[in-house]
């Protein structure tokens, strides 16, 4: 085990606060005498590409931060050397998550009724740190890149590939003050919006600001007949026009002003991959909600829903497949606007 970091004495003060024998300033010299099992990249996003291929190249296992990369050439390049190598990857944003895993199986017509768009953010009042974060030659971006990617992960984890995407960026606040009381002048993007078009026209909204006074990282999906918030605290919320909950374990709870809120008990993590579904969604996404079908949707297992052993439990439109133990020649794709998911060696992402 060892730590790496540019400046050698950075990668002593982290080895001795949490007990590593090792340390470096060059990871390939790591890679090469410490011989690891994997290792997590944590650089600024303009290394990432470069650090995890190293790793590829030595057989080594790799969880990567996001984002992945910061050039659509490196993420393809990383891709196929993963899978050359027959090394487990795995990449950051993570939403196997008992919160997603809820939400999924409340997306359901008889719950919310028929999609009608989605909003997620993730704002900040900015990193407190002058690093590398306002820096554009190491960063390559600003809030697009460290921040915008948990929204859109989360949206097309609950609803699948976009059809359309357009949006704004700028930068508001160049001359910024850090911790510390420091100036530093940022010539990164700090606001950016999104509109994001599925197949029937339905439009989420997806913003990350590094301008406000507050912290909020949340989702909305709404439905002509309910809505599901996921807060960002770990609460799965339900909001239902009629007042009602159809989930027997669901609790009143509180979100904004609004009335008929339920909180809904989380669905466990996967864990180990003990055979939690995983949703693959066409092109175009949740069109089986989006249509608003009349055929009944079936219920999946939230705590409370009973569940359909008649051999409908997945929606029209969305192809369930069980997620694949991680192991040799396990690859953890994540290229684009579409869903992450687990694929094996050999099978390929829809894109």
């Amino acid at each position: 085990m060892a730590t790496v970091a540019r400046r050698l004495e950075n990668a002593r003060r982290k080895a001795e606060e949490f007990s590593v024998p090792a340390y470096y300033d060059d990871y390939q010299a790591m890679m090469d005498r410490e011989r690891p099992d994997a290792v997590v990249v944590t650089t600024p996003h303009s290394v990432h590409a470069e650090v995890c291929l190293a790793a590829f190249e030595r057989g080594i296992h790799v969880l990567n931060e996001k984002p992945m990369a910061t050039r659509w050439e490196d993420c393809v390049a990383m891709v196929r050397a993963a899978d050359r190598a027959g090394v487990v990857y795995m990449q950051l944003p993570y939403d196997n998550t008992g919160s997603i895993l809820t939400a999924q199986r409340l997306l359901r017509e008889e719950i919310v009724g028929k999609l009608t768009g989605a909003e997620a953010c993730l704002n900040i009042p900015g990193p407190p740190r002058d690093n590398w974060y306002y820096d554009r030659s190491i960063a390559h971006g600003g809030a697009m890149l460290d921040c915008m990617v948990y929204p859109i992960s989360r949206l097309i984890s609950l609803l699948g590939r976009a059809e359309r995407v357009t949006g704004l960026v700028n930068t508001l606040i160049p001359n910024r003050i850090v911790g510390g009381g420091k100036r530093v002048l940022s010539d990164v993007d700090d606001n950016v919006a999104l509109l994001i078009e599925f197949a029937e026209g339905q439009v989420a909204v997806v913003r990350s600001l590094w301008g406000t006074a507050f912290v909020e990282n949340s989702t909305t999906v709404f439905g002509r007949e309910g809505t599901i918030v996921l807060p960002g605290d770990g609460r799965v919320l339900l909001q239902r026009r009629d007042g009602t909950a159809p989930i027997p374990s669901a609790q009143p709870d509180e979100w904004r002003s609004w009335k008929g809120v339920f909180r809904v008990s989380r669905r466990p993590e996967s864990g180990k991959h003990d055979g939690a579904l995983c949703p693959v969604y066409p092109r175009g996404g949740r069109t089986d909600l989006f249509r608003s079908a009349t055929a009944p949707r079936p219920r999946d297992s939230v705590p409370g829903l009973p569940v359909r052993r008649d051999g409908r439990d997945a929606p029209l439109g969305v192809r369930l497949s069980p997620l694949v133990p991680a192991g040799p020649g396990a690859v953890r794709h994540e290229v684009g606007l579409h869903l992450s998911a687990g694929f094996v060696k050999g099978q390929r992402p829809p894109y």
